[in-house]
């Protein structure tokens, strides 16, 4: 049993944002201090990857995993494209949690790990 690695489930968590930053060249200096600009979530999918129950043996397990992005329905209703500007960044992340008791050490987790998003154009000589 030394060689198996038990857990409450594994969850495939992805987020995506618009976050846009008030510099002090294009407002005042007060108004870049108090002003305050919320994330526009475009996108939050939780998958379950493997159910509770399920043990893996220690060591490294590949679990294969195809997920259809969906935008919010609150959100703007789109997934733009990765962007990393001087005054907006969209960006989307992912993370993997493996769900464990706290005897047995507490949750396993990969941390936020960016990916691109790209948007396939149908046209080749579409702009």
């Amino acid at each position: 049993q030394a060689n198996v690695l038990e857990h409450d489930g594994v969850k495939l968590t992805i987020n995506g944002s618009v976050n846009m930053r008030v510099t002090k060249k294009a407002v005042g200096v007060l108004e870049a201090m108090f002003s305050n600009i919320k994330p526009v979530p475009l996108i939050r999918q939780v998958v379950e990857l493997t159910p509770p129950g399920k043990s893996f043996v220690r060591g490294r397990t590949e679990v294969p995993f195809s997920v259809p992005l969906a935008p919010l329905s609150s959100g703007p209703g789109v997934l733009y494209e990765t962007y990393h500007g001087v005054n907006v960044n969209i960006q989307y992340g992912v993370n993997v949690e493996m769900m464990r008791g706290h005897f047995s050490g507490g949750n396993i987790s990969t941390g936020v790990v960016e990916f691109v998003m790209e948007n396939q154009r149908s046209d080749p000589g579409e702009t």
